[in-house]
C-alpha cells in the first residue's frame, strides 16, 4: 500500500515534465477593477436598509436597517442545527431570533468627510439579544444577550460576507457560547446599482493579480464552545495551508497541517460524554485545469485560481471516544484524489471547495470495541474527502 501511495504522489512529476515554459504575459489591467474593493462594495452608495439571507452553521433571514450614521438595527431568523436527547441522539433543527444594535466604527467621520456613503459596509460592534422560538433541548440558551465584532461588506450587487467573533451569555442559568463564523449569502437593497461593475467577475476574483504561492488560514468554523445546562461542547480547528507552484504555470503542491479537537457532554439524565483529537499533516498536487490556456489568452493572470485536480496524501493520528460506545486510537496514512475549485476574493480573502475520496489505513490501532467500523479490513477503509474553506489568504 505504501507503494501505492508513492505511485499517486509520483505522478504529476511525470506532468511536470511535459510542462512547457510560456513568455511572461505584459496585461494591462483593466481600469474598472483598479479600485476593485471600493468598486464591488459599494461603497459611496447610501443603503439605509437590507434584507439578508446568508449560510454558515445554518440559514439566516435578517433586515438591517441604519438608525443613523454609525448604527443599525439588525433583527435576524436563524435556522439552525441542534442534538435532541431521546432514546440515543438525533439532530433537530432549531428555530431562533435574534435582536441585535450595531455600532459601525468612523462611519460618522468618514461619511461627514466624503469617504464613503451612508451604508452598512464596514468594522462593527454589535450587543443583542437571541432566544428559542420553539425550545427545544437547548432551552438554557432561550434567553441570552450576546456581543459580536465583525466585518460586513456587500460583494456585488446581490452578494454579502459578514465574518466576526461572537460571545453569548445566559444571566437566568450561565450558559456561555463563544464562536467565530464566515457569514456568505445574499443581500437586496431598494435602489441598488452597481450597474458598470455588475458583470466584471474580475473585481471579485482578482483575475489579473500574479502569486505562485500564498499561504491559508482557513476562518470559517475555528472554534466554538457552548456552556449550558444540558449540553456543554467544545470544538477547535486550527489549520493552515501553504501552496505553491512546482512548474510554470498548471502545477501546485499543498500543505496543510490541521488539528481538530471536539468534545460534547450531554447532562440529562446519565451523563453521556464523546470527545475526538485529531492531527495530520496533507500534501497534495493540484493540476490548475485549462491554466496554461488563459494566461496565453490574457484572460488570467499565472497565480493559484481555478478548477483543479490532483492526489493528496495524509498522515497523522486520531483518538476518541463515541457516545454509548468504546474509545479507540491510531496512527494512520492515506491517499486518494481529489476535484476542486479555489478562488482568491476581495483583497486578502480565498474560498476553497474540494471533493474526493481516499484509501485509509492504520499502522498502529487501538479499537477493542470495532468503534470504527472499518469496511475493507480490520486497519483498513475508504473514507471521503471534502471541505469548503473560506478565510485569509497572504
Amino acid at each position: 500500500m505504501i507503494r501505492l501511495l508513492i505511485f499517486i504522489l509520483i505522478i504529476p512529476g511525470f506532468l511536470i515534465g511535459q510542462t512547457q515554459p510560456i513568455e511572461k504575459i505584459e496585461m494591462e489591467p483593466d481600469p474598472i477593477i483598479q479600485d476593485a474593493f471600493d468598486a464591488i462594495s459599494g461603497r459611496m452608495n447610501d443603503v439605509n436598509r437590507m434584507f439578508k439571507l446568508t449560510t454558515d452553521r445554518g440559514l439566516r433571514f435578517g433586515y438591517e436597517m441604519k438608525l443613523g450614521k454609525a448604527l443599525s438595527l439588525n433583527p435576524q431568523l436563524n435556522l439552525g442545527t441542534g442534538i435532541g436527547i431521546g432514546p440515543g441522539v438525533n439532530i433537530n433543527i432549531e428555530a431562533q431570533s435574534t435582536v441585535g444594535l450595531r455600532y459601525f466604527f468612523r462611519h460618522k467621520e468618514r461619511i461627514e468627510a466624503g469617504l464613503q456613503g451612508n451604508n452598512l459596509n464596514g468594522l462593527y460592534a454589535e450587543l443583542g439579544t437571541e432566544f428559542s422560538i420553539f425550545g427545544g433541548v437547548f432551552s438554557g440558551f432561550n434567553d441570552f444577550i450576546y456581543l459580536k465584532v465583525g466585518s460586513q461588506s456587500r460583494v456585488f450587487k446581490y452578494g454579502l460576507v459578514d465574518i466576526g467573533l461572537r460571545v453569548s451569555y445566559a444571566p437566568d442559568n450561565g450558559s456561555l457560547n463563544i464562536s467565530t463564523g464566515f457569514d456568505m449569502g445574499f443581500a437586496h437593497s431598494k435602489n441598488y446599482q452597481l450597474d458598470e461593475f455588475e458583470n466584471n467577475k474580475c473585481a471579485i476574483v482578482n483575475c489579473y493579480e500574479e502569486n505562485r504561492k500564498l499561504v491559508k488560514i482557513p476562518a470559517n468554523n475555528l472554534i466554538n464552545i457552548d456552556i449550558g445546562r444540558t449540553v456543554r461542547s467544545v470544538g477547535f480547528n486550527p489549520t493552515i495551508n501553504f501552496e505553491h507552484k512546482i512548474s510554470k504555470v498548471s502545477l501546485s503542491m499543498t500543505h496543510e497541517f490541521t488539528t481538530n479537537l471536539n468534545a460534547l457532554e450531554i447532562l440529562t439524565g446519565p451523563s453521556q460524554t464523546s470527545s475526538f483529537f485529531g492531527a495530520h499533516y496533507e500534501m497534495g498536487i493540484k493540476w490548475i485545469m485549462g491554466k496554461r490556456r488563459q494566461v496565453i489568452k490574457g484572460e488570467t493572470a499565472n497565480n493559484l485560481s481555478g478548477s483543479y485536480f490532483g492526489p493528496i496524501g495524509r498522515i497523522g493520528y486520531e483518538q476518541g471516544k463515541v457516545l454509548a460506545g468504546g474509545n479507540y486510537s491510531g496512527s494512520f496514512f492515506a491517499g486518494g484524489l481529489r476535484l476542486g475549485y479555489q478562488t482568491r476574493l476581495l483583497k486578502n480573502l480565498y474560498a476553497d471547495l474540494y471533493f474526493g475520496a481516499a484509501y485509509k489505513e492504520y499502522f498502529e490501532l487501538h479499537d477493542p470495541n470495532n468503534t470504527l467500523n472499518l469496511i475493507i479490513s480490520s486497519n483498513s477503509t475508504i473514507i471521503p474527502v471534502g471541505n469548503f474553506s473560506v478565510g485569509y489568504a497572504f
